[in-house]
């Protein structure tokens, strides 16, 4: 499992600031990981992540692991300082950084695991730091297009023309989204947890989890979504509120199915990795059932 690690680090004669970095645990099983078992896996190298490599997803294309991130080139970051950086791995025994994959303000995000009509594709959460926030999507014959100007310019000039996001036509859309696990392939759809942002008043007071299914071939299609959050923060390590100390904090970051379950794992109040888990079968048939839009 990789996981955001956070270090204290002197900025100036007595001003320390955290700078996170990724870290890398082993388990012995979906919920069994040693305590002692925990490594770097990568740190701040370059002028774009100086301030910090946030929020891993990883997803499997082919023989590679594709570990997007967010880079922090400032602090105090403005957002055009807070975007998606990609790394990849074929054994996680070593890394390499390929850069800056979205030039606009950007984070989390996660590729699906298989070409989605000969293409490959990427969920990710654009303008996090300009609400509204968008899970956007963005097709491409080959990752080094990720890295092209030229591209980027194209993808973003018919963004507004034509719907290059998911799409919450039917739902109410909430004023905050974000991209919380990895896209999973069902016979239903894309499977995929996202934070359930309660925000009132300019103050985020909740971050919950919930579910979706995108369309399989087209997933800027929602099909369905859970109609009530499936977790809720209720527990004292998920009401600590490190980075909001007013905020209950349950936010999901990847997912895993073993065994007839599916196993969420989730960031509570910045402080911990925790994980939950249901049944995978029960919680397809109550999304294709009771949640469709």
């Amino acid at each position: 499992m990789l996981y955001r690690a956070l270090t204290k680090v002197q900025r100036s004669p007595g001003e320390y600031i955290g700078v996170s970095s990724v870290g890398m645990c082993e388990g012995k099983s979906p919920v069994e990981f040693e305590q002692g078992e925990r490594y770097l896996f990568f740190a701040p190298e370059y002028g774009y992540e100086v301030y910090g490599c946030e929020d891993p997803r990883i997803s499997r294309v082919g023989g590679s692991y594709f570990i997007f991130y967010t880079s922090v080139a400032d602090f105090p970051p403005k957002p055009q300082d807070v975007r998606l950086a990609l790394a990849t791995t074929k054994d996680f025994e070593g890394y390499e950084k390929l850069g800056v994959a979205c030039p606009f303000n950007s984070k989390a995000g996660a590729i699906f695991p298989k070409r989605i009509g000969g293409q490959l594709c990427l969920i990710f959460t654009l303008y996090p730091d300009i609400p509204p926030s968008q899970l956007a999507i963005v097709y491409f014959s080959k990752i080094s297009e990720l890295f092209e100007k030229e591209f980027w310019e194209e993808w973003n000039r018919y963004f507004a023309v034509e719907e290059r996001t998911v799409r919450f036509d039917k739902v109410k859309r909430p004023p905050f989204v974000e991209v919380g696990s990895q896209p999973i392939e069902t016979e239903e759809g894309w499977l995929m947890f996202i934070p359930d942002i309660l925000y009132e008043g300019g103050n985020f007071l909740e971050f919950r989890i919930t579910a979706i299914l995108l369309d399989r071939d087209d997933p800027r299609k929602l099909i369905a979504m859970a109609k009530e959050p499936l977790l809720t923060p209720e527990v004292g390590y998920e009401k600590m509120g490190r980075a909001y100390p007013l905020t209950k904090i349950a936010m999901p970051t990847s997912a895993l199915v073993e065994d007839g379950k599916v196993y969420v794992y989730y960031g509570a109040s910045d402080l911990f990795c925790c994980v939950a888990y249901c049944d995978y079968e029960e919680l397809l048939k109550y999304l294709v059932e009771e949640c469709r839009v």
